[in-house]
């Protein structure tokens, strides 16, 4: 039943892991980063997103700077397909294809490149093949070790491109790319996590399960024996490993929270930055050495120097990655701020997140616990953490209300109901009341009320929902507002389970088990009761606008729509539903079973206007943007248990995002005098032959690429006489007796200056040709 005029298809918005692959600094003094972020590559400039390199079509798994030209860079994506690209400026240059997936590529230092290939993940062998300067439609690769793991820090180069170190379990293989010798090492006790190589020295680094780290040297000596050294400072097993550019130090880190910077040679006296949050996955050194990439589990990335001060932080999508959020993945569900438009939901432990879903960024997080994240000592019994399970804002965004929660089996149950005011001074929103065990169990729905007196709810297995208003009060410390339980209802000790506000907030909806209830929530009275099935109900939801009278909700088979008003079953049908959301922008509601989305108008029909096939995707929470312009359907997110954030798009009516650097071009060029004069003018007083002469003169110097840029003597002695031509002087009406008199020297000095810019842009646009014809 997809509407025949509209060609929808899924997009993913968020939940690619920006630390899927080892991030690369670029050649440049802007501290550019690029990083892989699913089939995507996001360019990072002076610590602002700049633009995406799009071309792949599968997970990209490696991202190397172009050993021949350094103003490139190459990609690799288990698509088969290897992409050369312009980075600067975002061109696909060529496109290489190999015959198997590209699970990583590693630079040698000329165009003959090492590479990780294999029909899959395990039948992967260690290759050597060529980039050339045209495309071809396969490249041929030579085998040179096969079975090896598929992992981009399992595998290195090191000393210019002269050898290759791999680890597979208890196994560290050098294979040196001159003599073609191979040599095999191993460890008697621990596996191996990660390797770095020396990027200067025959020499290599592994990091190990219990935290040691190794150091390799004279393997390649045929008289003499292999030198190992190890120093021990992780408690828990590295992650990963990266020398400096020079190799003059060693950066490693893993599930302490602490980036760890060794002194080469004797890796003696380390200094340490803590406290960083989340465990760390990937590192990589800037050429210079002067920053490092630092790479966290949660899917943030931070740009550090070498003096240990962080310059930049990135993040994407904050992804759960203790075992309590595996298991239950957005506790929160999703949801959007009535104020800012951005998407909330679970972020770092005990945080919620603020995501620009435009931008695919993270605006902000807010603590709502307040607790620092401690590692474990051993990572077979991981440590509880206080998570926040439900959250909800008023309609207007002043208040939003979370419950955290911690329950680790032993200890007794911490659990807190939280409400926030939002400060209109601090733009933050502030801790009004927290209270301490709000139910005796965890709280299993959450709801404010959309209209009237500010009025909250909860529910919980207890066999008790309650609610909560805001009052009033005086005492030593002046008026103030705080929110506390005004009523407690039950129904003959049966489970409340979800339940809704009507659009008007007139009327309450509460499932208790297979019974379905409606209460006035001013006095808590019980309006009206239906027993529905033998079935507990599930995932209440009450419609809008000419829908607002009917209630959708489901069983575990089942879907109903049911008119409260008129009380009767307007419709049923047979599905086994995953959640349910209605659009508070008009009168449809989007349900999502275990294969389909469908988009219904409930008042009208049970066939759906609209369905889609979302493969068998587990849908775990979903939300429509109100903000949004598009149509009904495509301002609809969802996110999988996988953590993948998508929406439903219309390729012909898709907007095409717009070049980040160059919207803010303007903003960060320094303005020349040349360009001052241009600004300064009135528009009324430039002819449309001066601006677009000017207007032209400036652009062509600035977006000149590097490779055609003259001579820095050349440009500045032509640029410089440029500057100091002379210009006619200004011709000033002194008498000031005659305003008519005065009007016509106006306008008479108008016209000259006029006329004398117009030659002085003339001659610019004739210099600027005379420095292109000495380049050639």
């Amino acid at each position: 039943m997809n509407d025949p005029q509209c060609s929808y298809r899924l997009k993913l918005r968020g939940g690619g892991s920006l630390v899927g692959c080892k991030p690369v600094f670029a050649n440049d003094s802007s501290c550019s980063l690029l990083c892989g972020s699913g089939d995507q590559i996001k360019v990072f400039s002076n610590g602002e997103y700049v633009r995406r390199l799009v071309g792949h079509t599968g997970k990209v798994t490696s991202i190397v700077l172009n050993p021949v030209n350094s103003l490139q860079v190459l990609t690799s994506s288990i698509d088969g397909s290897i992409i050369r690209w312009d980075w600067k400026y975002g061109g696909l240059l060529h496109r290489y294809n190999t015959e198997n997936p590209v699970f990583a590529m590693y630079s040698s230092g000329e165009d003959r490149m090492f590479g990780l290939m294999g029909k899959d993940a395990d039948n992967c062998s260690l290759v050597q093949f060529v980039i050339g300067k045209r495309s071809k439609d396969s490249m041929e690769a030579k085998v040179l070790i096969e079975k090896v793991d598929a992992r981009q820090d399992h595998c290195d180069v090191g000393c210019q491109g002269n050898f290759v170190a791999l680890i597979k379990l208890k196994t560290l293989t050098v294979y040196n790319k001159v003599t073609k010798e191979k040599k095999v090492m191993s460890t008697h006790r621990w596996h191996f996590t990660c390797v770095a190589c020396h990027p200067k020295e025959y020499c290599v680094a592994t990091g190990c399960v219990d935290g040691t780290i190794k150091l390799w040297r004279n393997f390649f000596e045929p008289q003499m024996n292999v030198v190992k050294t190890v120093e021990h400072w992780h408690s828990l097993p590295v992650r990963s490993l990266a020398f400096s550019a020079e190799g003059s130090m060693l950066l490693s880190g893993g599930y302490e929270c602490v980036l760890v910077k060794w002194p080469m040679p004797d890796l003696k006296k380390p200094d340490t930055l803590p406290r960083l949050g989340s465990p760390i996955v990937n590192l990589a050194c800037s050429q210079d050495s002067a920053n490092f990439a630092v790479c966290y589990l949660d899917n943030g990335m931070q740009v550090i120097d070498n003096k240990f001060l962080i310059k930049h932080t990135f993040h994407g999508l904050v992804q759960g990655h203790f075992e309590q959020q595996v298991k239950q993945p957005i506790a929160t569900g999703i949801h959007f701020d009535p104020r800012t438009g951005a998407l909330v939901l679970n972020g770092r432990t005990g945080h919620l997140q603020f995501y620009d879903i435009k931008t695919e960024q993270q605006m902000f997080t807010l603590d709502i616990v307040g607790e620092n994240y401690i590692s474990p000592e051993d990572l077979k019994h991981p440590l509880f953490m206080t998570e926040v399970e439900n959250m909800a804002f008023d309609s207007s965004g002043d208040w939003l209300a979370t419950v955290e929660r911690r329950d680790d089996g032993v200890t007794a149950v911490m659990l807190h109901l939280k409400f926030w005011s939002y400060s209109k001074d601090s733009q933050i929103f502030a801790l009004n009341t927290n209270v301490r065990l709000p139910h005796y169990q965890r709280v299993t729905a959450l709801k404010f009320r959309p209209k009237g007196y500010p009025m909250a709810i909860t529910s919980c297995p207890d066999g008790k929902f309650k609610l909560w208003t805001l009052t009033d009060v005086d005492d030593a410390h002046g008026s103030r507002s705080y929110w506390k339980c005004d009523s407690v209802g039950t129904y003959h000790n049966k489970i409340p389970g979800s339940l809704d506000f009507d659009e008007d907030g007139s009327l309450l909806a509460v499932a208790f088990e297979e019974l379905l209830t409606l209460w006035e929530p001013e006095a808590l009275q019980l309006v009206d009761l239906y027993p529905i099935s033998t079935s507990n109900i599930r995932n209440i939801v009450f419609g809008h606008g000419r829908n607002s009278a009917v209630l959708m909700f489901c069983t575990e088979s089942m879907l109903y729509a049911w008119n409260v008003s008129l009380g009767y079953l307007l419709w049923s049908v047979s599905m086994k539903v995953q959640t349910i959301v209605a659009n508070p922008k008009d009168d449809t509601v989007v349900v999502f079973s275990k294969e389909n989305l469908f988009l219904y108008n409930p008042a009208h029909s049970s066939q759906p206007v609209f369905s889609y096939d979302i493969k068998d995707r587990e849908i775990i929470s979903a939300a429509f943007d109100v903000f949004s312009s598009r149509s009904s359907i495509e301002t609809l997110y969802f996110i999988t248990k996988q953590q993948e954030l998508l929406s439903l798009v219309d390729d012909g009516n898709e907007d095409i995002e717009p070049d980040v650097e160059q919207v803010h071009l303007e903003q960060k060029i320094p303005l020349s005098k040349l360009h001052i004069n241009t600004e300064k003018k009135p528009v009324s007083s430039i002819s449309s032959a001066e601006f677009s002469h000017a207007q032209m003169f400036v652009k062509e110097i600035v977006n000149m690429p590097v490779s055609f840029m003259p001579l820095a003597t050349t440009l500045c002695e032509k640029y410089l006489s440029l500057l100091t031509k002379s210009q006619k002087p200004k011709h000033n009406n002194d008498d000031g007796d005659d305003d008519d008199e005065s009007q016509r020297g106006d306008q008479a000095h108008l016209e000259e200056q006029e006329s004398s810019d117009e030659e002085h842009a003339q001659a610019s646009i004739e210099d600027f040709d005379e420095l292109m014809e000495i380049q050639d």
